[in-house]
């Protein structure tokens, strides 16, 4: 059996710290590289599919694939040509012979799985393996209470050792502890139960990540769940109290704690325990490129000019699966150069302009928050001629009033191009942390 979840956000209140940034306030005027909220109207928010009744799903992030349809893509589709929101395909897994979604593909879709309704009008799950089937089942390994949801999730011995758990592995902070549900965030990575014969291991879920391409954090909890697949004969079987980690490839907190559980048939699924914690590695250095400068919870707003007198802020690039990571927007980058210099502008003399190439980019998590909740965009991209200073960072939040959304940004971070940054009367000095100080209109 597999359900859908909408995905929620990771607003991350302990995203970068930047103590430096600039309100909006100070910079109200629109600029070229603001959101651009038209685009983003239509664009759908990911979904995932969970497989129910194993002990793992596996859903591979392969980044030599991830980079490489990041560069075609955006030598198909230059980022002059907007929308610009892409669905990355990271691997090869697809449907299986019967026409089902594979567990081990990196499941996106735009709807939500329709349910069917039992005479409570509590949601059904749709089923797909047989009914009263036994499902695995590990140990109780704290005597928990499983009588009812209510006793499972009222249980002090699971509060106990939540509260008392690493509260971060070494590469990791704690996002938050003992909640009554587990995440639902974007880049969802598969899960695994968690029955190594120590009970709740937070550093074995930390070590599975580790080893896991595109993992940047997970979350352990306890879960009802039942001991058979519930079918028309069997609506509420037996308890058990699962221990389950689940793998992320976006940053987690208290906001993307959303799925309290559900109902399968008359069986009442729980969550209780649940810990999260995401790793310092997200939003890290990339190779060839300077920075990161961390941009807190803030997105660049660049002057509108370089200092060769070049529009400096060059498109965008949304990207919907796999894992949050800057050296895809590197990708992107590098491709739009390449575009360019295969493709140059014409002047009105028949000659070749200079090749406008990308030298700069932005990365973070885009949050869109409307009356409904908070739901996770993707990871956003967007591409500069110049490695502009974080004094930059001065866009806050964005709002489109015509849907009545609010947009945020988190682990935002800015990148340059080592050893090719515009040089101007000596305003740019290479990889030693000068920076351009600002651009200059043309005259």
């Amino acid at each position: 059996m597999r359900y859908q979840h909408v995905l929620l956000p990771a607003l991350a209140s302990l995203a970068f710290a930047s103590d430096d940034t600039i309100s909006v306030s100070d910079n109200p005027a629109p600029t070229p590289d603001a959101l651009p909220l038209e685009d983003l109207r239509d664009i759908p928010v990911p979904t995932f599919t969970t497989a129910t009744g194993v002990t793992a799903q596996d859903i591979p992030y392969a980044t030599a694939s991830a980079i490489s349809e990041v560069s075609s893509q955006v030598a198909a589709t230059p980022l002059s040509v907007f929308p610009a929101a892409t669905d990355v395909p990271i691997n090869d897994a697809g449907t299986n012979s019967n026409g089902e979604v594979d567990g081990n593909a990196n499941v996106i879709s735009n709807t939500n799985t329709k349910l069917k309704r039992n005479p409570s009008g509590v949601a059904r799950q749709p089923r797909k393996r047989a009914a009263c089937d036994p499902e695995p089942t590990i140990t109780n390994y704290y005597n928990v209470g499983l009588d009812s949801a209510a006793a499972f999730r009222a249980d002090a011995s699971i509060s106990d050792v939540a509260n008392t758990a690493n509260p971060a592995p070494v590469g990791y902070f704690q996002n938050f502890k003992n909640k009554q549900a587990a995440n639902s965030a974007m880049n969802y990575l598969g899960y695994s139960v968690v029955d190594t014969g120590k009970g709740y291991d937070v550093a074995w879920c930390a070590s599975k990540c580790n080893s896991k391409a595109g993992c940047t954090a997970f979350n352990i909890y306890f879960e009802r769940d039942p001991t058979a697949d519930p079918g028309p004969d069997c609506p509420n079987p037996t308890a058990f109290a699962n221990i389950k980690c689940s793998f992320w490839g976006t940053a987690l907190d208290e906001t993307s704690a959303t799925n309290t559980g559900q109902f399968r048939y008359d069986f009442e699924v729980a969550i209780a325990g649940s810990n999260a914690y995401t790793s310092y590695k997200l939003g890290g250095p990339v190779a060839g490129w300077l920075g990161p400068q961390n941009l807190g919870n803030a997105a660049l707003n660049a002057p509108l000019w370089d200092c060769t007198n070049t529009w400096t802020y060059m498109g965008y690039k949304l990207l919907q699966a796999g894992s949050v990571d800057p050296r895809l927007c590197a990708a992107a980058c590098d491709s739009q150069t390449t575009y360019n210099k295969a493709h140059p502008a014409i002047a009105a003399d028949g000659t070749a302009k200079p090749v406008v190439t990308c030298n700069a980019f932005g990365s973070y998590i885009l949050t869109k928050n409307n009356a409904t909740g908070s739901y996770q965009q993707g990871q956003m991209c967007t591409f500069y001629t110049a490695y502009w200073d974080a004094k930059y960072a001065t866009n806050k939040a964005s709002f489109d009033d015509a849907i009545g959304a609010k947009y945020n940004y988190t682990y935002s971070a800015f990148y340059g191009k080592q050893g090719v940054q515009p040089s101007c009367g000596g305003e740019f000095v290479g990889a030693s942390g000068t920076y351009i100080k600002g651009g200059k209109k043309p005259t």
